[in-house]
């Protein structure tokens, strides 16, 4: 700021308010909302802070100061029955950072049924208008208080922005003028004459009006216009009209298999048929079927959105990665844009010459937005790409954690069109024993709110949600000030400030945290009331939450309600009741803080596309396998080295990484203590049907592939792999209906050469092969191997395994450095075992002897770097005195003296002689790159 801070901190609002009577004798808190960052030296009980019944001595207890601005007060003992305490804040005495002493302040309230002593004013109502209000504008504050002593009463108003409070005075009301946009607390403070003061906050908005109307995919629509709130339900297949001001349900009929989006357009619905490769258009008065489009075989239409005039219609294609386009009255399509995998969420621009398109499962390092002009035949414009969250500020700790942004399922665009908007899993993939420090339940998958800058595609803002579990969803209120955020494990949903998130420190503007059902997918405001409706999967119902007030003054104190929008379940009660386990990351037997499900990683029964390093689990690095088509066991043991012989041995992770309580009872876990040995079955109704919910996922799961015919049969081309893959014996391990020889019992393994020392152990023992994979829906299960060391299914037939060398191993020469991991800044901790070699100047150099080369043949050379400043990195790799020239492409470290975004390069067709081989690196010009592992 440019002027000096002179503004000593004042108590805004506290609980126990002024004069309440029946505060509970059970050591419940005294809670003071002081928004300044305070010196917490200053604060001080019995001297600068005092809570003391009517003329006796200073109570006892412990003081903190959270970072949310809330100083707590626990008093040692149960407060007495029927006793009136007064709560003091000498004046001057507690201090801020800067030196200002604290606002004289006193208030009382009693355990009995009433108040002793001065009674404090009582506050029934502060008023503002207008609201919002925009920059520049001038505001009328009011209040309305009584005293219950009669006593003369004045008024002082604080508006939040940092001008000086005013004088006390008799006047109830004052004005002012917001010179910035953004969110403020007003509040105004009622003394009497004996010095008691009572005070209220409200928020104040001020903000120009949102200039653009913007439109999302989602499971929901609110239709203002017909007063009606539109949901689909996906395990039951139906859709479902709600009054958004009764809450009556008008109807639900039967639509197509596994609808996973709807949108209005006009008259009309068009809901992304995700299981039946098409589009239902059906009416919105009566949910009558007008057509269905059929979008093509293995298409998995996922997200769908109307642009704000409702005249065209644009709907993901997950399984082919297409962006397609229906002209909203004629229904045809009129355009197709290719955009990669997994392309899902929608976000379309107040024109509608601009749609975002999110890629769910995000690549190795960075989350990527697909932004495309729509006009013409539609163009990609450009990526917008969220690099992989890393640096002080998400140091893994219990508040933070580095990792990428992954699973994104929801976009919105800011109400100014400025700013794009996302909630999103963080997959902390470069922890683990490998790197440093074990996963653990703080630092596997956290929860992420990310702004990207639209002017220039910068990261605007990332706020870690701490506690929290695979957010889901990401919308805004009606006047754009506020975002929402569905948080799927966690059964809530997240309210943040969004004209100061941006700017906030901490929490990022968190305003608050609001139950909802179980499993919330998606999230709407309804500019008519003011009401939020959530989406809940688990539940078959909508929540009703009656934000008007938050919206309107930030009142946190919101009441909810549910409706129920499924009639008729169609899943055996087993089966759901094990889905909703699966989802719920709040259940303390599966989460100890609400971070992990088993949803975390297997949404919908898929998979997350990470490679996780399990060392610290008596395994090692494991990639990520999909649920959809195993039934269970139906494939034999699961897992890549065949570890679990039943789906209830998964009470181990939930007891050990996920720091859960567990679901069988101690006792009787402790007869069950061992993967592959006694059966968990029967012990826990939970654990049992968690099982059946996992045995449901047969064959009619699995995902149709894009690459087959429009009829579903084989290309030429397929047909003529199916021949070469019989001739070669393929099948004699990928055979039968499984595609799969793995067996349930003591394990079925190979070692078929792509074991690596980084493959680590089976259940803390020897590892001797992998259990081998079924192929069934292997197009839609990248990246391959057991330790995603193949990217594509193309690198399934090159990409083998060998010995992993790290680099700090070898003979270091010419001026080559090996450098230990000590600055976090430099790597972000993510080398395996902390450690790899620098390279700067032609002739840096690293080399290996006693490669083992075996009986003499052509292999390869791969190795694990990080490479900043020049486009390409000049090297040359010898094997035995056979010199190969490489280029190592820059691997996009910004700034480019950081080393902590890691690729692979695989060099192949290396001659390697008989016996044992000497293997060395060496820059042949200026570089700047770090190998990690050979």
């Amino acid at each position: 700021q440019a002027e000096p801070d002179t503004r000593g901190p004042y108590v805004g609002y506290h609980i126990p308010r002024a004069g309440q009577a029946n505060w509970p004798t059970n050591r419940l808190p005294v809670s003071l909302l002081i928004h300044e960052t305070l010196e917490t030296p200053t604060i001080i009980n019995g001297d600068t802070f005092i809570v003391r019944p009517l003329g006796g001595g200073f109570v006892a207890g412990q003081i903190t100061f959270s970072f949310d601005d809330v100083l707590t007060f626990t008093p040692d003992a149960p407060w007495q029955a029927n006793t009136t305490y007064e709560v003091v804040i000498p004046a001057g005495g507690i201090k801020d950072a800067a030196g200002n002493g604290i606002d004289g302040y006193q208030f009382t309230f009693s355990t009995g049924a009433s108040v002793g002593g001065n009674h404090a004013p009582s506050i029934q109502s502060l008023t503002a208008t207008p609201q919002p209000l925009s920059p520049g504008g001038s505001l009328t504050a009011s209040a309305n208080a009584t005293d219950a002593d009669s006593d003369p009463l004045e008024y002082r108003f604080d508006f939040g922005d940092g001008s000086p409070k005013t004088a006390w005075s008799a006047s109830t009301s004052a004005m002012h003028s917001y010179a910035e946009a953004g969110h403020f607390h007003l509040t105004v403070q009622v003394r009497d004459d004996e010095n008691a003061i009572a005070s209220r906050a409200r928020r104040i908005t001020v903000a120009n009006a949102p200039s653009d109307t913007t439109t999302q995919s989602a499971p929901l629509v609110c239709a203002d216009a017909s007063r009606r709130v539109f949901t689909i339900n996906p395990d039951n297949d139906t859709l479902a009209a709600v009054d958004a001001d009764t809450l009556a349900v008008q109807y639900e009929v039967p639509v197509c298999d596994d609808p996973h989006s709807i949108a209005l357009a006009g008259a009309n619905l068009w809901i992304a048929c995700h299981g039946d490769d098409g589009i239902d258009v059906r009416t919105a008065a009566s949910g009558a079927l007008v057509e269905h489009l059929d979008t093509g075989y293995g298409s998995a239409p996922s997200h769908i959105a109307a642009t704000p005039g409702g005249d065209n219609v644009y709907v993901s294609l997950h399984g082919p990665g297409v962006l397609r386009r229906y002209d909203a009255s004629t229904r045809g399509a009129t355009g197709s844009l290719t955009l990669g995998q997994t392309a899902g969420a929608l976000a379309i621009n107040g024109d509608g010459s601009l749609v975002y398109v999110a890629r769910q499962i995000s690549a190795e390092n960075d989350a990527e937005i697909w932004e495309v002009n729509t006009a013409g035949g539609m163009s990609l414009q450009r990526t917008l790409r969220v690099r992989r969250f890393g640096g002080d500020e998400n140091a893994d700790g219990t508040g933070s954690g580095r990792g990428v942004a992954n699973n994104l399922r929801s976009l919105a665009i800011a109400r100014d069109g400025q700013s794009l908007w996302f909630a999103a899993n963080k997959a902390n993939t470069e922890r683990g024993l490998s790197f440093s420090d074990d996963l653990d339940e703080d630092n596997t998958v956290r929860n992420v709110l990310v702004g990207v800058n639209l002017a220039d595609g910068s990261l605007l803002r990332q706020v870690d949600i701490d506690n929290s579990d695979s957010a889901s969803a990401v919308a805004l209120s009606p006047f754009g000030d506020d975002l929402l955020v569905a948080l799927q494990g966690n059964n809530e949903v997240a309210v943040f400030d969004a004209l100061n998130v941006a700017n906030a420190a901490g929490s990022g503007g968190m305003t608050t945290r609001l139950a909802a059902g179980l499993a919330p997918q998606g999230v709407c405001a309804d500019a008519t009331t003011g009401r939020s409706f959530v989406k809940n999967l688990m539940d078959r119902s909508l929540s009703v939450l009656e934000t008007a007030d938050l919206f309107d003054a930030g009142d946190i104190s919101v009441s909810g309600s549910t409706v129920p929008t499924v009639s008729s379940e169609v899943m055996p009660a087993s089966v759901l009741a094990g889905k909703r386990i699966f989802y719920n990351a709040s259940d303390p037997r599966m989460s100890a803080e609400g971070y992990l499900s088993c949803a975390t990683c297997h949404l919908d029964g898929g998979h997350d596309g990470r490679t996780w390093d399990f060392t610290g689990r008596g395994e090692g690095l494991r990639n990520t396998t999909t649920l959809r088509g195993r039934a269970g066991m139906a494939q034999g043991n699961v897992h890549w080295s065949g570890n679990f012989d039943e789906i209830q041995d998964f009470e181990h992770d939930i007891r050990g990484p996920f720091g859960g309580a567990g679901f069988m009872d101690d006792a009787d876990f402790a007869l069950a203590n061992s993967p592959l040995g006694p059966n968990k079955a029967g012990y826990s109704v939970d654990l049992d049907a968690l099982a059946d919910y996992v045995s449901s996922l047969g064959h009619d799961h699995l995902p149709r592939s894009p690459f087959r015919n429009p009829d579903g049969s084989l290309t030429s081309e397929a047909e003529a792999g199916r021949s070469v893959f019989q001739q070669q014996g393929c099948a004699d391990c990928h055979g039968g209906t499984e595609f799969t020889d793995s067996e349930v019992g003591p394990g079925n393994l190979h070692n078929v050469g792509t074991l690596r020392s980084s493959s680590g152990q089976r259940l803390g023992g020897p590892l001797t092969g992998i259990d081998t994979p079924s192929l069934l829906g292997v197009w839609n299960t990248a990246p391959y191997f057991h330790d995603g060391s193949a990217p594509t299914l193309e690198d399934v037939f090159t990409v083998a395994g060998g010995p992993v060398l790290q680099a700090e191993d070898g003979a270091i020469s010419g001026g080559a450095s090996m450098t230990p991991d000590l600055v976090w800044l430099w790597t972000d901790d993510s080398m395996k075992s902390r450690a790899g070699v620098d390279f700067s100047v032609a002739g840096n150099a690293v080399e290996f002897a006693g490669i083992d080369g075996g009986s003499g043949d052509t292999g390869a050379v791969e190795l694990r770097y990080s490479a900043g400043y020049q486009a390409l990195q000049s090297f040359t790799i010898t094997v035995s005195g056979i010199g190969y020239p490489v280029q190592l492409p820059n691997t996009g470290n910004n700034p480019g003296w950081q080393h902590n975004r890691w690729q692979r390069f695989r060099l192949e067709n290396v001659a390697f002689a008989p016996g044992m081989n000497t293997l060395r690196i060496e820059s042949t010009a200026n570089v700047s790159t770090t190998i990690d592992e050979v």
